[in-house]
């Protein structure tokens, strides 16, 4: 067991990174030193994208937290090989039938236990997954795993839950955004006097504030029928901003008086300045070359990724995290097959080196090429109905 989670966390930590700079066009942790070096803590993220969301936040702390995670998901023999080694625990919900749901019980002691040795735990709150920009009704499992680990202290233990938001630009698509907002601790402490007066008010009062300070970290549409005329409304006046995080706050604000019907001093998006055409001969001549090196070298491994995806998922908030897993394992596996066979024809070490080298670089500047000067800008219009965010 002491292996297997050397193992996860070494590879959340030095695999992952490089990864995450090359699948999201910019990425930003915020307020990482929020999170406590040491003691019980429990990371309560937003849940939109699948086990990519764990992946992202665990990558993002040094805790190296054990997920909690539905049990649906571990269904496949493979699905419970990767999840098992990434520190992932089953929790049964009632869809999955009360005898599972009995099951909760060893979990959530198990869950207590980690707490009571000082480890950490990451638990979506929101039970479930949704690409939609909404804050759901957070579920009371984590009040029954932090507050049942207090009272068996008698409130000493001092378990931390850190509210924590995720916020996509775009959930599904290659080179987009990712916000990792972590917000201030929430000490369990705090709740001990109520708690000992009445259990259900301290638990709903524990909910009530989670779900507050997650929704400061994240763009929170009420969820309803006006979703989709606030989001149109969003995307008109959206402005893209110098970085993520002022990206958010801008984003909130105009949300905030589209909700309020107080629009009205909101300014349209200036439109986009236009590039000079001789430039962008010049581009288009020069790197066509590279395009067309970057895109022989990648077709088997986009063709293998394409196919998985239109194969397995049946939910769009697994594309992402089919997308990163190939990335993560098969690109880099397409690389070293490429280089050892560049070896093998040529003899040369230091050019199949230079080789390898070249191949994520020539891959992007591929991507970009082709999205900039072969597909259209207007293919890549965000709709309402996708629930996505391009800017």
């Amino acid at each position: 067991m002491y292996m297997q989670i050397k193992i996860a966390i070494t590879f959340l930590k030095t695999v992952v990174p490089p990864v995450q700079r090359i699948y999201f066009k910019r990425f930003k942790v915020n307020n990482r030193k929020a999170v406590p070096s040491k003691g019980p803590v429990i990371f309560a993220p937003n849940h939109q994208n699948a086990f990519l969301d764990a992946v992202i936040v665990g990558a993002s702390t040094p805790r190296g937290p054990w997920f909690l995670t539905r049990a649906s998901v571990f269904k496949t023999s493979t699905a419970r090989f990767f999840l098992n080694e990434l520190r992932m625990l089953a929790i049964y919900r009632f869809r999955d039938g009360l005898s599972q749901v009995k099951k909760n019980d060893e979990v959530i002691n198990r869950c207590i236990d980690k707490l009571e040795k000082k480890e950490s735990l990451l638990i979506f709150v929101e039970g479930n997954h949704d690409m939609r920009y909404s804050l759901r009704p957070l579920q009371k499992g984590i009040a029954r795993i932090s507050l049942g680990a207090e009272l068996k202290h008698d409130f000493d233990l001092g378990v931390k839950i850190i509210p924590t938001g995720l916020q996509y630009d775009d959930h599904s698509r290659f080179r987009s955004n990712l916000l990792v907002n972590f917000g201030d601790p929430i000490s369990l402490a705090d709740y001990a006097d109520i708690y000992k007066e009445d259990p259900v008010a301290a638990t709903d009062k524990l909910l009530k504030d989670l779900s507050e300070k997650m929704s400061e970290l994240i763009i929170n549409i009420p969820a309803g029928k006006s979703y989709d005329e606030t989001l149109n409304q969003f995307y008109k006046y959206r402005t893209k901003e110098k970085n993520l995080l002022s990206q958010l706050h801008s984003d909130k604000n105009i949300i905030r008086k589209i909700i309020n019907n107080d629009a009205g001093d909101l300014k349209l998006s200036p439109p986009k300045k236009r590039t000079n055409p001789l430039l962008n001969i010049i581009a288009i001549i020069l790197g066509f070359p590279v395009f067309v090196y970057g895109a022989i070298t990648h077709i088997l491994p986009w063709l293998i990724i394409r196919k998985m995806v239109s194969s397995l998922v049946k939910d769009p908030a697994w594309i992402a995290s089919i997308k990163f897993v190939n990335i993560l394992f098969l690109v880099p596996l397409f690389y070293i097959i490429y280089t050892l066979l560049f070896y093998y024809l040529t003899g040369w070490i230091w050019i199949s080196l230079a080789f390898l080298l070249s191949l994520p670089i020539t891959g992007l500047i591929a991507y970009y090429y082709l999205y900039k000067y072969v597909i259209r800008a207007s293919s890549l219009k965000p709709q309402a109905s996708s629930f996505k965010l391009k800017i």
